[in-house]
């Protein structure tokens, strides 16, 4: 009112001297204030105000940084951590790296790393320079006895593991004929040979496998045959043994007769043909004679010198009977017809037949 200054300003007032911003006895306003603390991350009361927080944490740029962005407090640098050693990434601060990858004992069989301890694969298969003979893995240096070439079996000349080659053996039987299976690698190659003989008759081992057997005998055709059919061994044949001639189809004018014979030994057959009967006719002033060639005209053929003597057809005394019997009951006209129309025979057969009975 009087323009006088007449006392000191008095300081705003208020309610919170950082987030306050009006003052309690003259309204003016003001901009709020920052909290204030002792330490940026650990402090938890505002200087100023008292008003309390929670603590913060420490800010570093990596596990390796020793101050804290904040409030400048220090700490022993941390280690970085990786979930395994294939890993690049910090888990705690994102820092990469070069992964150095796991380490194992052996390079093959060993599946567990030896820094980070992770199963991380799977075993590997040893590897060699030759499947078979050689003993030292070519990856991890372990060694192992030499492997047993394999093969199909005794003529097989590569092996199935390595594809070495060898000159085969060949298969090995307990008997070069009958024995159809290996002894060595067990399989039925082939069949069955037969037994080879010197001699197929007389000789009894196998020139092969020296199996024995008992000697067969010779084997011939007939009593006549002088070759064994099995060995071709030779012999001074002792002929057949001959039984009697024995007809077995008569002669007749129109067809040759068969007789034969069997050997007693060998039961060989011989046949021989018996001549047709031919008639040899003769004339004269008186009377006409017919000569049987061979045999009778109505009986069987004359003994040709053979050995079975035998008449098969009708004999002289048949006749004999016939022409008898002719007479009584035909008569003398009878009879005549018969002898000389119907047989074509003459007063001499007819007498011959006669004196051969008397």
């Amino acid at each position: 009112v009087c323009g006088k200054e007449t006392r000191e300003a008095a300081e705003h007032v208020y309610d919170n001297d950082c987030t306050d911003t009006t003052c309690a006895n003259c309204g003016v306003t003001r901009p709020a204030a920052e909290h204030v603390y002792d330490n940026d991350c650990t402090d938890t009361t505002c200087a100023n105000c008292g008003v309390t927080r929670p603590a913060a944490e420490h800010v570093y740029d990596d596990c390796t940084d020793t101050t804290c962005a904040n409030c400048g407090v220090t700490r022993q640098a941390l280690e970085h951590e990786y979930e395994d050693c294939a890993d690049a990434t910090c888990e705690n601060c994102d820092y990469r790296r070069v992964a150095p990858g796991h380490v194992y004992d052996n390079d093959c069989a060993d599946t567990t790393c030896n820094v980070c301890n992770h199963e991380t694969r799977v075993a590997a298969e040893h590897v060699y320079d030759n499947d078979c003979t050689d003993t030292t893995c070519a990856n991890c240096g372990v060694t192992r006895p030499a492997a047993e070439h394999v093969y199909d079996d005794c003529t097989d000349t590569t092996c199935a593991n390595c594809a070495v080659t060898r000159t085969a053996p060949g298969h090995v039987y307990d008997n070069d004929c009958a024995d159809t299976t290996c002894n060595v690698c067990g399989k039925e190659t082939r069949e069955a040979a037969e037994h080879v003989y010197d001699n197929d008759c007389t000789d009894t081992t196998c020139a092969n496998c020296g199996v024995t057997r008992p000697a067969a005998e010779h084997v011939y055709d007939d009593c006549a045959d002088e070759t064994c059919a099995n060995c071709a061994v030779t012999r001074t044949a002792p002929g057949h043994t001959w039984g009697e001639w024995k007809t077995t189809k008569a002669p007749t004018f129109d067809e040759a007769g068969e007789k034969e014979r069997a050997c007693s030994v060998c039961g060989k057959v011989e046949t021989e043909e018996i001549a047709k009967l031919v008639s040899d006719t003769t004339s004269s002033d008186t009377d006409e004679t017919t000569k049987p060639v061979g045999g009778t005209a109505d009986t069987e053929p004359v003994d040709d010198g053979g050995d079975d003597g035998e008449d098969k057809g009708l004999s002289g005394g048949a006749i004999a009977g016939i022409s008898v019997g002719s007479v009584l009951i035909l008569g003398t006209g009878g009879f005549a017809i018969f002898w000389f129309v119907i047989k074509k025979n003459t007063w001499a057969g007819l007498l011959a037949i006669f004196k051969r009975k008397v």
